[in-house]
């Protein structure tokens, strides 16, 4: 709506009508306060405020319109802005609404249904009156969809008395006409209608339609043949309904009982003694008289009916399918609450028992049904990520092959060619232990998984698990140490015999999460491993928060292959400076399918190793679990049992083993930077200042685009990078979504003479600021005329459909999913920059 001038002249579309109500269209052309007589008050300081260049919000704003009836309740979110003119004042108002009726009123009746299971669920026997009281005091709360209600329990097969009342006053029940304290329900339906259908106004059965239709009334009278059953599955034969037993509901109550149903009463058609006595309730909420009310039979089971709630109905909101479904889910909750609690009876034990067992397994199947899905999703991501780059780097070997074959370039690129060669082996191998992950929790989950003793010195196997991670520790500036503790020296701990590749697993998978977790920390970066040992299981003696011990089965040390050897057991503790863990991720973290939220998107992983660690730790007659403090670091400590061996005749060997070095052994942070071939992921590709005569030796002043690729995986972003360029593209990287807007602000879609750029290649999982939400914001910034339309295509990893329309959905021109070929990725770019060659910038 547009109210323009200082006169606030009106002019809406059509959707705006129904706040013009009546005055529509004569309130069109109108100054406002002529148009919409009936909104002045509210809306003047609103309008006002406007004029002065002010903008007003408000959310979840009651109005009341006349829409399907009078004063129809209604809800709206709208913005009340100036129109600003060219003098830089405010020349009008826009005002633009929302409805959110439903949404407001859906929230405020599921909150009822919550309120009232909350306190039946504090009583645990239907005899007690605080039963009845409390189930209508969770009703009460909502005033405005009760503006009265009568509670009436069954207390044999045909005596109902009054339990419960909302809105009743005392003069109403003093005189027991309208609200007598007992009520007699029995007999025939075709009894009733024929001797009370005249006296006490019209009802209708309201049954949930299959279609959006509102459901047909019909008649008792339709239903004559009906035969109740009582509550104890009798039938009764003969009416007991006598003139003076008369109540204003009673028909509806019947109908309600047989046909398990809410049944509807109109109340303006009932008889002038009954409308006077309506008049006498203290109707709360909005205080209007009702014009319907229902009958709701609270029945557990079809042949059993407990109690009936007799409802008044908003006055102020249509019965229409919406009103009718959340009365039809009030009974379901209702009969649910009353058959719960009949249930806790000693008769029917054994079938609750069953029922929460039942509810047990499926939400258990639920919840690993979702873990899986999370797992695909992560392995789905963790697989296709280094899939993309081994594909992009065996193109570019391809590549530029076939151009020095054909002469288009005079010297092969020979390093190119082996820094791909290695970006590939290290893709395969990254793959190769997401692959054997899988198959491990495959071997776990089927038995099949068994270690195999030999003798090893435990010193050396650790010493030399760690070397593996020597280079990396050292590139990224993370300094570590090994220590051999005391008591270990005591017990003079030699030879043993266990399963060194499954022990070497373990160390190698909380070593690995360890550098993950430490690396980005600004702050000191080191990593400690500690080697103890034990005559004694540490979970007998130390403090340390192991998990709760599982048993798998018999003591593998027992059999002959592993000796007659003492036991002894092997502690190896893992500590970090890194990020630390919160209380609530703890509990889970050794979980089959499980993993921090979202870590696997900064740290990469399967979220297996954790899981496969504890069960390796078991099989070996061990166990592991965490200390952690976040944002400070954590502890990892597993322990294995084992058996002293004698030393193997066969000469031991090892890599830089400490031989008999005791305590400390710790290595200094290396500063020489790492070979390119040792970190082939850790040195960023240079930005856009590279261009293809670099890599083709021939002249092409012209890129064919500017592109900036938004990647965090740094193999993925030099490797596309290279490709681009191979093509004639000036390429441009960005890390996270955050690095991507800087480099865009400084473009030429935001500043006249900004750096050139084309397209940008935004990635979808980014730590820092995702692609989803890097979008968004340049979306919104092209909104507020700060920008011009910046072409976007999603790529990522993430490939199942959904995820796709995630990334369009969020305003992405298009998406690629990893992997994808050069050729496939040129026809997307041609596509989405040639509607935007020749648009030049407004500035």
């Amino acid at each position: 709506m547009v109210y323009w001038s200082r006169d606030l002249v009106a002019v809406y579309n059509v959707q705006a009508k129904i706040m013009a109500g009546d005055n529509h269209p004569g309130a069109l052309g109108k100054p406002f306060s002529v148009g919409f007589p009936a909104f002045t008050e509210y809306m003047t300081p609103f309008l006002e405020r406007a004029l002065e260049g002010k903008t007003s919000l408000r959310t979840d704003e009651p109005l009341f319109l006349n829409i399907e009836v009078p004063n129809e309740e209604c809800y709206y979110n709208f913005i009340i802005s100036p129109i600003i003119g060219a003098s830089g004042t405010a020349e009008g108002v826009l005002k633009q609404a929302h409805s959110r009726t439903s949404q407001v009123i859906q929230a405020r009746r599921m909150q009822t249904l919550h309120k009232i299971q909350e306190n039946v669920e504090l009583i645990r026997d239907l005899d007690r009156e605080e039963f009845w009281k409390l189930l209508l005091e969770g009703l009460g709360a909502n005033e405005v969809d009760s503006p009265f209600a009568l509670l009436y329990k069954v207390v044999s097969g045909r005596r109902s008395v009054l339990a419960a009342t909302l809105g009743i006053p005392d003069e109403l029940l003093l005189e027991g006409d309208l609200v007598p304290g007992e009520v007699r329900v029995g007999g025939k339906i075709d009894s009733v209608s024929g001797r009370r259908g005249r006296r006490t106004g019209s009802s209708s059965r309201c049954d949930v339609p299959a279609s959006d239709r509102l459901p047909t009334p019909s008649g008792p009278e339709d239903s004559g043949n009906m035969t109740p059953a009582d509550e104890t599955g009798t039938t009764s034969s003969s009416s007991i309904l006598d003139p003076e037993d008369s109540f204003l509901f009673i028909q509806e109550m019947l109908l309600a009982r047989e046909s398990n149903s809410v049944v509807t009463k109109d109340l303006t058609t009932v008889t002038h003694e009954y409308k006077q006595m309506l008049a006498k309730i203290e109707y709360r909420g909005f205080g209007d008289p009702c014009t319907h009310a229902v009958v709701i039979p609270i029945q557990p089971s079809p042949s059993n009916t407990f109690a009936f709630l007799i409802l008044g109905l908003n006055p102020r909101r249509p019965y229409n399918n919406e009103y009718l479904m959340w009365l039809n889910m009030l009974m379901e909750q209702l009969g649910t609450s009353i058959g719960r609690v009949r249930l806790l009876t000693e008769d029917l034990r054994r079938a609750v028992q069953e029922a929460r067992h039942q509810k047990q397994l499926a939400s258990q199947a639920l919840e690993r049904k979702r873990q899986q899905e999370n797992f695909i999703d992560i392995s789905s991501h963790e697989l296709r990520n280094p899939l993309s780059a081994v594909l992009q780097s065996a193109e570019g070997i391809i590549s530029l092959l076939d151009r020095y074959q054909t002469g288009s370039i005079k010297l092969l690129d020979i390093e190119q060619i082996v820094d791909s060669a290695q970006t590939i082996l290290l893709c395969v191998n990254h793959q190769r232990l997401i692959i054997e992950d899988i198959l491990a929790v495959s071997k776990l989950d089927s038995n099949l998984m068994t270690v195999f003793p030999a003798p090893s010195d435990p010193r050396d196997l650790i010493w030399n698990g760690l070397k593996m991670f020597e280079a990396e520790l050292a590139s990224k500036g993370i300094d570590w140490e090994f220590r051999v503790l005391e008591a270990y020296d005591l017990l003079e701990v030699g030879w043993v015999k266990l399963d060194p590749s499954r022990t070497t697993q373990i160390l190698v998978n909380l070593v690995a999460n360890a550098i993950k977790f430490t690396a980005l920390k600004s702050s000191k970066k080191k990593i400690s491993v500690l080697l103890d040992a034990s005559l004694e299981s540490p979970t007998n003696w130390s403090n340390f928060d192991y998990l709760p011990t599982e048993k798998l089965g018999e003591d593998v040390t027992e059999r002959e292959e592993w000796g007659t050897g003492e036991p002894i057991f092997l502690s190896v503790a893992v500590k970090d400076t890194g990020i630390g863990i919160s209380i609530k991720n703890k509990r889970n973290l050794f979980q089959r399918f499980n993993q921090v939220p979202k870590t696997h998107i900064t740290y990469g992983g399967s979220g297996l190793g954790l899981y496969i660690s504890r069960r390796l730790c078991q099989l070996q007659g061990g166990n592991i679990g965490v200390a952690s403090v976040e944002g400070q670091g954590s502890t990892f400590r597993f322990y294995i049992k084992v058996r002293r061996t004698a030393k193997p005749d066969t000469p031991h060997t090892s890599i830089g083993s400490p031989g008999s070095v005791h305590g400390t052994r710790e290595k200094e942070r290396l500063n020489t930077p790492p070979a390119p071939s040792e970190t082939p992921c850790d040195q960023p590709p240079t930005p856009m200042d590279t261009t293809p005569e670099q890599t083709t030796g021939k002249t092409n002043p012209a890129p064919l685009y500017y592109v900036l690729v938004v990647e965090d995986n740094l193999i993925n972003q030099k490797v596309l990078q290279r490709q681009l360029i191979v093509e004639g593209c000036a390429v441009d990287t960005a890390n996270n979504g955050q690095e991507a807007l800087d480099k865009i602000m400084l473009s030429k879609f935001v500043k006249e003479g900004g750096t050139p750029l084309d397209v940008v290649l935004m990635d979808m999982e980014m730590p820092v600021m995702s692609g989803v939400e890097a979008t968004k914001r340049i979306r919104n910034m092209e909104l507020e005329k700060r920008s011009l339309h910046v072409p976007i295509i999603g790529i990522s990893a993430n490939a199942r459909p959904e995820q796709m329309t995630e990334m369009t959905e969020a305003g992405m021109d298009d998406a690629i999913p990893k992997p994808f070929r050069i050729p496939e990725l040129l026809r997307k770019l041609r596509t989405v920059c040639q509607p935007f060659t020749n648009v030049k910038n407004p500035k």
